[in-house]
């Protein structure tokens, strides 16, 4: 065999070690993102209920006599909040749960020294769980059904694919 051919061969196994290990790591870090975001959802006031969210989100907004139409239909379909209303609503909401991640991280990051080991990891669940109460928040504004009654979102979170995106639309 010449040297040409070894080196061939001895590339190509380099090449397929490196893509296995690199599909282990990512699958690796795939599973442990997932264990965050359950840990994540299992934290109170992580899951918001949509009905009490639009009512108190929306609830200045629309008449009393409206807020049915507004659950049943969501804010746009109904036609009871303009667009350009909820994108600054949503703007609003978003700004409020960034203020609250960064004052939950670096209150999470005063007591430094060796409490970092202990800390960092409560810091990524906080951040989590804000931002899974931020998706929440904007789906519903733009007329997401409730992700906690919806039976296709256990069925879509159970196969990795529960992006809001993925979720019914009213």
């Amino acid at each position: 065999m010449s040297k040409e051919t070894v080196s061939k061969s001895s590339s190509s196994t380099d090449s397929n070690v490196l893509e296995t290990a690199i599909e282990s790591i990512a699958d690796s870090t795939e599973e442990l993102t997932y264990q965050l975001i359950e840990k994540a959802l299992s934290l109170p006031g992580v899951k918001i209920n949509r009905r009490d969210f639009l009512v108190h989100a929306l609830g200045d907004e629309v008449d009393v006599d409206d807020i049915p139409d507004l659950l049943r239909d969501g804010p746009l379909k109904s036609g009871l909040i303009a667009r350009r209303k909820l994108n600054k609503i949503a703007v609003k909401l978003c700004d409020q749960n960034r203020l609250n991640s960064s004052i939950a991280s670096f209150a999470s990051g005063l007591p430094g020294g060796l409490a970092l080991a202990a800390t960092v990891p409560l810091d990524t669940l906080q951040f989590f769980a804000i931002n899974l109460r931020s998706a929440q928040q904007v789906a519903y504004l733009y007329g997401y059904d409730d992700f906690w009654l919806c039976l296709v979102w256990l069925e879509l979170h159970r196969s990795r694919n529960w992006f809001p995106a993925n979720l019914p639309r009213r």
